[in-house]
């Protein structure tokens, strides 16, 4: 799914050594801040957030990069309602919900209270909207940008195989993505892969600088 935001009280610690106690698969870290911490994590199980339950003090977000990734965040907003939990993501992200009253749809270029940024790519623009994490400098991808298995993020796409393409993505999309990395992320977050922690800007554009990558056949 997207990501889940939360005010936490509690010393920096990495969400993978919390899920060292678990099966279930969890990545994402703590930072502190003024009045505690924040913390980030990319959620591949549901049953994973048994492991952070105790750490949940208030002002829960919960973030979606692209409406086919709400999966189980309905559930973390009943699950953390009363922290007053709150779902935001492009418009589409309602038809994914059955209970739309914790919804609140963000887009182009619209901001999560003082929290977060989305931003549009593609034009027209896309249902996927990356989220921009300024407190943080990071930049939080849904499917546009992996990490293929190699350390390496790619901007997803494909083939350029004709005219036609190879101007949509040199005219059209890839100055959309540019855009963002000119905002200098220090980390790059992928629902696909690995994050690029500490050199995000530096993944990111080279990544830009390839042709698309398309998930091998098997």
């Amino acid at each position: 799914m997207g990501w889940a935001a939360r005010d936490v009280q509690a010393p920096r610690v990495s969400c993978e050594q919390h899920s060292a106690r678990s099966s279930h698969r969890l990545r994402g870290w703590l930072r502190l801040g003024a009045a505690g911490a924040d913390l980030w994590c990319r959620l591949r199980e549901d049953a994973a957030v048994n492991i952070i339950d105790d750490l949940v003090k208030r002002q829960v977000r919960i973030l979606v990069t692209v409406p086919h990734h709400t999966r189980s965040a309905e559930a973390l907003w009943r699950r953390y309602h009363s922290a007053g939990a709150q779902i935001y993501g492009h418009p589409a992200v309602a038809t994914r919900l059955v209970d739309t009253s914790g919804f609140e749809p963000v887009s182009g270029d619209g901001t999560v209270e003082n929290l977060a940024r989305v931003h549009v790519i593609d034009s027209p623009p896309r249902a996927e909207q990356p989220i921009e994490i300024p407190w943080h400098r990071a930049l939080v991808f849904g499917d546009s940008v992996v990490e293929t298995g190699d350390g390496q993020l790619r901007a997803r796409g494909r083939a350029l195989d004709s005219d036609r393409r190879r101007r949509w993505w040199y005219e059209q999309y890839l100055p959309t993505l540019e855009r963002l990395a000119d905002l200098e992320p220090a980390h790059v977050l992928v629902t696909h892969g690995k994050p690029a922690v500490g050199d995000g800007s530096t993944a990111l554009r080279r990544a830009l600088q390839r042709d698309p990558w398309q998930r091998p056949k098997r």
